[in-house]
């Protein structure tokens, strides 16, 4: 089982996974399924990095015939086709200067039925912290792309600015010249634009001594759509740009977007039919209020199902899970992201 973990810089979940391995009982992995990975990086500083902490922090011996870091671009992989179980990339998709090359190339090296898993920033849901956040908008149009075709399953939702001139890695030792440098062309402040571009660069200049890579950090996230609902519309869009004869006729996919709130649901819809340009009502897609402890949705019906950022607002957490496993079919595909605890010492 080989595994390519790209940009989870410096390296620390692809450290984490190989010591979890190391832990299960013995028998647990047939020999077949012993773990290779791979960590991969633009940078080579970052991976000297890597190498540095997978031996001082995670215990992880280096050189290993299991972990090899290899200096690549996420655009152009020196990786043979078909050869990954899986794919990941945490922080990083936003990253990289042409998104929908480096997600053909993630499909490209998987083998068939092999997981691609992105992690990633994206918009502030809670009204709450929304009055603290909002008020900052882009002029420039971004693509969508969420791959879940039918030979590999690949699964990510993303975006891409046309504009991609802003894009570009930072590292310790990036240029700090004009620390209060502007804000990316095409974006606005609001009034209440406050804690993410007022507060974040600060405390990245006081803490780290570096404005401009958190002022990035910011900037990039801004290009990213709304992650809920917008995964839908995102999928069906995908798909009607598919060449023709791609998915079968027993593939067409039908979408369900499923929310205790009924305002919710209406504002998916208004979103469908004037961001998504996606017609509603739409024989391929429907709205459902439902409490995701009791769907009232067949058993054995559903071939994935996801949930960005609301399984914690479950109040039966167990009892939502017992329901998602119900309603997929077998084989089927649970997609959960959520925010998880603080690893970092000085956060903590």
């Amino acid at each position: 089982m080989y595994i390519l973990f790209y940009l989870v810089f410096p390296g620390d979940i692809a450290f984490r996974f190989l010591n979890y391995v190391d832990k299960l009982p013995p028998n647990t992995l047939s020999e077949h399924c012993a773990p290779h990975v791979t960590v991969a990086d633009i940078n080579r500083a970052m991976l000297d990095v890597g190498e540095q902490r997978a031996r001082d922090l995670f215990k992880v011996p280096v050189p290993n015939p299991r972990l090899r870091f290899l200096e690549a671009n996420a655009e152009e992989l020196p990786i043979e086709s078909d050869s990954y179980s899986a794919y990941t990339i945490a922080f990083g998709i936003r990253n990289v200067t042409r998104i929908d090359k480096a997600l053909s190339e993630a499909y490209r090296v998987l083998k068939p039925g092999g997981r691609f898993l992105c992690l990633e920033f994206s918009h502030v849901n809670n009204s709450m912290l929304q009055c603290w956040d909002e008020g900052v908008t882009t002029d420039e149009d971004t693509d969508g792309y969420m791959s879940s075709v039918s030979r590999k399953s690949v699964n990510t939702t993303t975006s891409t600015a046309k504009n991609a001139k802003k894009k570009r890695r930072y590292n310790s030792d990036s240029d700090n010249e004009d620390v209060k440098s502007d804000v990316s062309d095409g974006m606005d402040f609001g009034p209440t634009a406050y804690y993410s571009f007022q507060v974040i660069p600060v405390m990245g200049q006081l803490i780290a001594g570096q404005w401009k890579p958190y002022q990035y950090l910011v900037e990039s996230i801004r290009q990213f759509p709304n992650q809920v609902r917008d995964i839908a519309f995102r999928f069906l869009n995908y798909v009607d740009k598919l060449p023709p004869n791609t998915l079968s006729e027993h593939c067409a996919p039908h979408v369900t977007v499923a929310d205790i709130n009924r305002a919710m649901l209406d504002v998916g819809e208004q979103r469908a039919r004037d961001l998504f340009k996606v017609p509603v009502p739409n024989p391929r897609l429907r709205f459902l209020e439902a409490n995701a402890e009791e769907l009232p949705i067949e058993s054995d019906s559903y071939s994935a199902y996801t949930i960005a950022f609301g399984i914690r607002n479950v109040t039966r957490i167990d009892k939502a899970l017992s329901e998602a496993y119900r309603v997929l079919k077998p084989g089927g595909r649970f997609l959960c992201l959520e925010f998880s605890h603080v690893n970092n010492s000085m956060l903590q």
